[in-house]
């Protein structure tokens, strides 16, 4: 049996745009002002994970360990510096090529949207004026399950009014 593509679901960091330098630096300046080493090998191991679990790399690569509430407030403080930093993305952060792609799905009718665990893809999108080429956008805030788990491709899915059947996925993960 054939399925026809209709919808088009779409990851955002690492996909759409790159923001791993944007977390980097975020993370750096934690790290930095706790006195812990923090370079692009130990920022590797943080890449598609949730905030608290990156933070956890850091921790376990400096032999350093927090009561849940402290890694919270940690990991509160690095997504502050993260949005902060985040006032100098610039078209330039969005992958070659996709801007032209999503005006051709756009055009074509293929309902879109973004499915991405981070918290703050809304002003990245924003930010970048992307914001109009998708039908929805599920974050972070709106799962319970992250990657791998399908549930946030599930919601994207129904938030297009689409069948999973009939979408096509880009993720990074």
């Amino acid at each position: 049996m054939r399925h026809q593509i209709r919808s088009v679901l779409f990851d955002l960091d690492g996909v759409v745009v790159f923001t791993d330098k944007y977390h980097y630096l975020g993370w750096k300046k934690l790290a930095d002002e706790k006195g812990w080493d923090f370079d692009e090998e130990v920022n590797h191991g943080c890449r598609g994970v949730p905030r608290l679990a990156s933070l956890q790399v850091l921790l376990d690569h400096n032999n350093v360990d927090f009561p849940l509430e402290e890694k919270e407030r940690l990991a509160d403080i690095k997504n502050e510096y993260y949005k902060e930093l985040l006032k100098q993305i610039n078209d330039d952060d969005i992958y070659p090529g996709v801007v032209p792609f999503l005006k051709k799905l756009q055009a074509e009718g293929i309902r879109m949207a973004i499915c991405s665990s981070s918290k703050n893809a809304l002003p990245v999108l924003d930010a970048l004026d992307l914001t109009q080429y998708f039908d929805a956008v599920i974050t972070g805030n709106d799962i319970e399950n992250p990657k791998p788990d399908p549930e946030i491709f599930i919601k994207g899915a129904a938030a297009v009014n689409m069948h999973p059947l009939h979408c096509l996925v880009f993720e990074d993960a």
